[in-house]
């Protein structure tokens, strides 16, 4: 299904976001860093609760 299959996707690109933050000593100092993981979060919780 292409619904499931787009929700995957967002996630597997969530996950790989959140490594690179890290990678790069974002993931908890950084308010730019931590807006985007926010933003990331929101867009799968949407997604989650859409379908």
């Amino acid at each position: 299904m292409k619904i499931k299959e787009d929700r995957d996707d967002l996630k597997e690109h969530y996950k790989r976001a959140q490594i690179t933050l890290k990678r790069a000593g974002l993931g908890r100092f950084s308010d730019q860093g931590q807006k985007k993981v926010q933003e990331e979060k929101a867009k799968a919780k949407y997604w989650e609760k859409k379908f």
